[in-house]
């Protein structure tokens, strides 16, 4: 009988720098190495940081299973965060009660997941977390939800999206008239989104279609795909600028 594989996970966080070479370790980070080690191909990598965002983690796994079967699966009624098919594997448990005992004895640092990646075989999943609360106490119902909408996701070509980004926002700082959606930033980004605009799991997703060359919004509620704009983080700043570059020559033209 062919041995599953293990999953792979890579644990960046940002910590508080105490010298020119080391920074300020998490209480625990050493047995949460550990426990890490015995179920994946782990790596725990800590950095120093810059304004905001000390001890918050990025979170990235790599698994042979295919998003379409985890949605099949977890759609069926099988629990997300323990799914074996062969020598096919992918287990969330043990990454998330370990993380939740590393949480527990750090409180006074407020660790929480700013962005959690899962790498399947067909498709990549991108969580992101500004001001939502604690990903890890949401996967349950997210995951639910992507399964429940996953024949939607397809286009009348058969085709799937490439890569799923979790949520996207309204943006109407761009194009006041023109519904345009985005990723959310990075830490710089303070304030919190209105509910109802997507700035929660559940209301709008984004989808990368790779043959289709072209984004597309998925709104959660509606359970359908918005024909509107949808731009990546580089793609947004992009856009900003140009709309910096084209207010300022406005500007110096009125002087």
């Amino acid at each position: 009988m062919k041995q599953a594989t293990k999953p792979a996970v890579r644990v960046n966080y940002w910590g508080m720098a105490i010298s020119p070479k080391a920074i300020q370790k998490l209480d625990g980070i050493e047995e949460f190495r550990r426990e890490l080690d015995a179920e994946y191909l782990a790596q725990i990598r800590g950095r120093p940081a810059g304004l905001g965002g000390l001890y918050h983690l990025a979170v990235e796994f790599l698994t042979n299973f295919t998003f379409k079967d985890f949605a099949s699966l977890v759609a069926a009624g099988v629990a997300y965060d323990l799914l074996k098919d062969g020598a096919k594997r992918f287990v969330l448990r043990p990454f998330l009660d370990a993380y939740a005992k590393l949480k527990a004895r750090n409180v006074e640092h407020q660790i929480g997941i700013d962005l959690f990646t899962i790498d399947f075989a067909d498709t990549v999943l991108v969580i992101t977390n500004r001001h939502l609360g604690d990903i890890s106490e949401k996967l349950g119902p997210l995951f639910e939800s992507l399964a429940s909408n996953y024949p939607n996701f397809i286009l009348p070509t058969g085709e799937a999206p490439f890569k799923i980004y979790v949520p996207v926002i309204e943006d109407k700082g761009l194009h006041s008239s023109i519904p345009c959606f985005r990723e959310l930033l990075e830490v710089d980004e303070m304030a919190a989104p209105v509910s109802g605009s997507g700035g929660d799991y559940l209301t709008y997703w984004g989808l990368d279609y790779d043959f289709a060359r072209r984004y597309r919004v998925y709104d959660v509620r509606r359970r359908t795909l918005l024909d509107v704009e949808l731009l990546t983080r580089e793609q947004y700043w992009k856009k900003m600028e140009e709309k910096w570059r084209r207010e300022r020559a406005t500007g110096a033209a009125d002087e």
